[in-house]
């Protein structure tokens, strides 16, 4: 099955970086949530973070300082996730910055946003990030930004709006013909 995957993480001047959260959402061929995985992760070094940084938007302080460590996450996240399940990130930069912290896991990733760039690629207004798709949808809220939950929720809504076929992530969009505007006049 697919899972919409969301890392949010700081990053110290020096360029050092730290998770501060993940969430997993396993969808069905609809992109209807089937299961959910979600937890803040604990800092290795507390010294290191600003605590009014965009990356902790919905917690505070003391909800990070008590969440479980990296390496208990990992093992949390690895009895989740099923043999066959294939991790499915908006943007290249989070799943880079995942395999550096979960490196042990063998699910395999794709990239989203190719895809859905190539399957839109007659309305480029749609074209962005999911809280841009769903807002030109009509939907102004959906959840806070960087917030791992609300970004993968947002995620599963806007592909869900788009009615993103899933069998597209498994031709190469180099291979794929054009989608024809009469098919997202639907939209």
């Amino acid at each position: 099955m697919y899972v919409l995957m969301d890392i949010e993480w700081v990053q110290h001047e020096n360029e050092m970086q730290w998770p501060t959260q993940i969430a997993a959402m396993r969808v069905d061929k609809d992109w209807n949530a089937q299961d959910l995985f979600y937890t803040r992760i604990q800092p290795e070094d507390p010294q290191f973070h600003i605590w009014d940084h965009v990356a902790y938007t919905g917690g505070y302080a003391n909800e990070f300082l008590s969440a479980p460590p990296l390496k208990e996450v990992c093992s949390q996240l690895f009895r989740w996730l099923k043999p066959g399940d294939i991790l499915c990130w908006w943007r290249e930069y989070s799943d880079e910055v995942f395999h550096r912290f979960f490196s042990q896991l063998e699910n395999s990733s794709l990239i989203l946003f190719p895809h859905i760039s190539s399957y839109l690629h007659y309305s480029p207004y749609l074209i962005g990030s999911e809280y841009h798709i769903v807002n030109q949808f009509g939907i102004k809220q959906c959840g806070k930004r960087h917030f791992a939950k609300d970004d993968i929720e947002t995620m599963r809504l806007a592909l869900h709006l788009l009615k993103f076929p899933q069998e597209l992530l498994e031709i190469p969009i180099e291979h794929r013909p054009n989608t024809s505007q009469t098919q997202l006049a639907t939209y």
